[in-house]
């Protein structure tokens, strides 16, 4: 009986906070970019720490009158080391957020799922991200979709 009490404290321990081995602080404060992918635009993001992001990237053409937002809230939960004694290190994130398509008449908003890689370049203020998202629109049907993008910030404390 206290063995599965016990295995349910750790449980319980291990899931409160992800566990983040820091091989290289990441640049933190307010962030500006450019993303490319299923949306192609502007990237911003808030990190007021290493382990929490809030993200999302604005795309538009006016010509067609068209506007494609995503927006992400993002958990930092393991760092890979590129290579022994590099300051280089590859964040692995997740996070949850949502999106929205205004193509004139023709609105959709849905739901999002994003995975992240980011490369943190040392004590830089920049960093570099791939992120693949799998997504289910809500409005004006239901529909699952794979977004994507890649892009690159710099960072303003």
């Amino acid at each position: 009986m206290s063995a599965g009490i016990l295995s349910l404290l750790m449980l319980k321990a291990a899931l409160a906070q992800p566990p983040v081995v820091p091989l290289a602080q990441a640049p933190e404060g307010f962030g500006v970019g450019l993303a490319s992918g299923s949306i192609s635009g502007i990237a911003l993001a808030y990190r007021p720490d290493s382990m929490h992001t809030l993200s999302g990237v604005a795309g538009w053409n006016l010509g067609l009158g068209w506007l494609r937002v995503h927006t992400d809230y993002h958990i930092s939960y393991a760092d890979l080391k590129v290579e022994p004694g590099a300051d280089i290190a590859v964040r692995l994130s997740a996070g949850v957020g949502g999106f929205a398509d205004l193509f004139g008449s023709y609105t959709q908003f849905g739901a999002r799922v994003p995975l992240a890689f980011t490369l943190i370049p040392g004590a830089r203020p920049f960093d570099f991200f791939i992120e693949v998202a799998p997504a289910l629109t809500l409005v004006p049907q239901t529909q699952v979709m794979v977004q994507g993008a890649v892009g690159a910030r710099v960072f303003f404390r």
